[in-house]
């Protein structure tokens, strides 16, 4: 199958890990980025496949035009990520919106609606076919809108768990720590926390860091501590579970059923709030064993429901209905 995405920012890299096992699945995937970084000055670079260059003097685009039409005629379906006929390059070439008639047309989100209020989120228009949302708090946002897993290649090595490192070291990854909600993941209080528990524990609180950098800091913990503020879980929880850790975050209801829909069991995460948070903390680190046990059964759970080969099926089923 031959499958183009479009997406105008990196969105933590899930179009393009999502584009990669589909490459390994034998499907002809491409993804075509407007950006690699949230902001010209972040300290975080996500990968890339063709990346839309704008030169800074005409303000246009840098690429192989004739690659970009030849992608968009020979693709079976056109999968945008958060914008539809609002795309990046459809700014520059609306002649390739004629695409999105005679293609299988995908929009998925991976944001709420208030963050894409600027965005064409009309999951009525015409030319599209199917409309998918990440299986985490969007859902919310996105009722009609089918769940799917936010893709993760747990056999990368990046992703998979490292020996010989401590059983009590904790690693917390806030994603902005000047931004509310479930951006900042409530540092301030996870941190005043962990300092808490420095007898007990190391820790290594991660920010404004390479992404790969990032991800290795982390593969380094025992504990790793997602969110515990919006009732639901984000990658942080599906990389600690990738990498054998123990993965603290917070999920409602909703989250759960959501959960539900892509898995056939539940994600095996403590579940905690502020309110209990450094009372579970606390007894797991007085636990080295229950560590190591529930450690396990992370890595045992995105084996056995969160594996590349389910991920593919699930998008493959998506993109029939």
């Amino acid at each position: 199958m031959n499958i183009l995405h479009l997406c105008d920012t990196p969105l933590s890299g899930s179009p393009y890990r999502l584009m990669k096992i589909q490459q390994k699945a034998g499907h002809n995937s491409r993804l075509i980025n407007a950006r690699v970084k949230y902001s010209e000055h972040s300290g975080i670079e996500y990968p890339k496949d063709i990346l839309l260059q704008v030169d800074k003097r005409t303000k246009y685009p840098i690429f192989d035009k004739d690659e970009i039409f030849y992608l968009f005629e020979n693709a079976d379906v056109i999968h945008c990520h958060n914008r539809y006929r609002d795309q990046f390059i459809f700014r520059y070439y609306p002649e390739l919106t004629n695409f999105l008639f005679a293609k299988r047309t995908v929009l998925q989100f991976h944001s709420n609606r208030y963050s894409l209020k600027k965005a064409n989120v009309n999951i009525k228009d015409h030319t599209l076919d199917v409309s998918l949302v990440v299986a985490q708090y969007q859902v919310r946002h996105f009722p009609e809108s089918i769940p799917v897993p936010n893709a993760i290649d747990i056999y990368d090595p990046i992703y998979m768990p490292t020996k010989n490192r401590s059983s009590k070291h904790i690693v917390y990854s806030p994603s902005n720590t000047v931004l509310k909600g479930w951006n900042n993941k409530g540092h301030q209080f996870i941190e005043k926390s962990l300092r808490l528990f420095k007898q007990k524990a190391t820790y290594d609180i991660i920010t404004n860091t390479p992404h790969l950098e990032c991800i290795k800091r982390k593969q380094q913990g025992s504990i790793v501590i997602d969110e515990i503020m919006t009732g639901s879980y984000h990658l942080c929880t599906l990389e600690g579970l990738s990498h054998g850790q123990v993965v603290f975050c917070n999920l409602d209801d909703r989250t759960i059923d959501a959960v539900s829909e892509v898995s056939n069991s539940p994600l095996p995460v403590i579940n905690s709030d502020k309110k209990n948070f450094k009372t579970l903390l606390n007894e797991l680190l007085e636990d080295e064993e229950k560590i190591s046990e529930l450690g396990k059964k992370s890595r045992n759970f995105m084996e056995e429901n969160w594996n590349p080969d389910i991920i593919n099926k699930k998008y493959e089923e998506a993109y029939k209905v």
